[in-house]
């Protein structure tokens, strides 16, 4: 009797953890499980939630598959989760790699920035010292460049770089050297070369205009020409066909229209006073509105000037004239000679 009641507890024991185990492998929830580094969620939707906090990032790809089973149920997945490793790209220019969080990892993007308009060979060029080799290695870059932002960079570093090189010793495409014959004079070899007499002092370092034959005299090789494009309010030189340098501007305000087409200057002043209708404004004045230097047009009553209003260079604010800032008048001035053509276009 003993022994059949012993028999008939163990079978009840029996029957009991069967029960239990199937009634546990179907009600319970295995969502809430999580290993050790995090890698695993559930893919039951309802149940399921993300971290905005974790961080783990698995290398490799996982399936992970739990199963329970007796005699009676069959093989069931209870979660699959397959996480995808991310690569970070690196380049020759990258910006901040952006970070992107979840319950799956880390992903972290790079995205490659475009290279700089002046590339870093110019760019060491320039540091050693060898402008000549960067100034050509410009305007080749200028030629194949149309977007006006590259344009402006590739046109003001053109424009620094050839200043240097005019008032320096080195030899380059825009300067020639020319020996003094007996019976020169700094005016007819100015003239015979295109050039103006202040430009040919400053190119030489002469405090007197005092020549000897057999000097050599560092000269500009070719004519200047100006445009003055309305549009951008800007004024282009040019060195026969090459250019030169650019100046911002101003130009003629609505109603009061900078004239367009092709002009000589006939008279350049230092200081110029300025003859408005009923009065005389002398030069320094600040009522004086053509600032500190002048360049006529053939066309009267029109020309090149400085200012007293520095702001307005850039707009279009002028009763005509082309306005420019006093240093870069004054600069222009000693560039430019008579005779010089100006095109102005809208």
């Amino acid at each position: 009797m003993k022994i059949l009641k012993g028999n008939r507890v163990l079978f009840f024991l029996l029957v009991l953890f069967f029960f239990s185990s199937n009634v546990f492998a179907q009600t319970q929830s295995w969502d809430s499980y999580y290993s050790d580094d995090n890698n695993f969620s559930s893919s039951d939707s309802s149940s399921s939630t993300s971290s905005s906090t974790t961080s783990s990032t698995p290398a490799s790809t996982y399936v992970n598959t739990y199963t329970y089973s007796d005699s009676k149920a069959s093989t069931t997945p209870a979660s699959t989760i397959t996480p995808t490793s991310t690569k970070t790209q690196t380049s020759s220019y990258t910006t901040p790699s952006t970070q992107t969080t979840s319950s799956y990892g880390t992903s972290t993007t790079s995205t490659q920035a475009p290279a700089p308009t002046i590339s870093y060979e110019i760019q060491g060029l320039i540091t050693k010292g060898q402008l000549v080799e960067a100034q050509t290695k410009l305007q080749a870059l200028l030629k194949d460049t149309y977007t006006t932002s590259k344009r402006n960079e590739i046109e003001e570093k053109i424009s620094e770089l050839n200043m240097q090189l005019l008032f320096s010793d080195k030899k380059f495409d825009g300067v020639l050297i020319y020996t003094v014959k007996s019976g020169d004079n700094l005016y007819n070899i100015a003239k015979k070369h295109k050039t103006s007499v202040n430009l040919i002092q400053k190119m030489n370092d002469m405090e007197k205009a005092m020549i000897y034959p057999d000097q050599k005299l560092r000269v500009i090789n070719g004519a200047i020409k100006i445009d003055v494009d309305k549009s951008e309010n800007k004024m282009r030189i040019y060195l026969g066909e090459t250019f030169f340098k650019v100046y911002p501007v101003a130009t003629g305000a609505s109603g009061s229209i900078t004239p367009e087409g092709t002009f000589t200057v006939v008279n350049k002043l230092e200081n110029p006073t300025w003859y408005k209708t009923g009065a005389v404004i002398e030069p320094g004045s600040p009522d004086n509105l053509l600032g500190t230097r002048w360049l006529g047009f053939s066309k009267k009553g029109y020309g090149i000037h400085g200012t007293v209003d520095p702001e307005s260079i850039g707009k279009h604010v002028t009763s005509g004239c082309v306005r420019m800032v006093n240093q870069d008048v004054e600069e222009l001035f000693d560039i430019v000679p008579r005779g010089t053509q100006v095109r102005v276009i809208a």
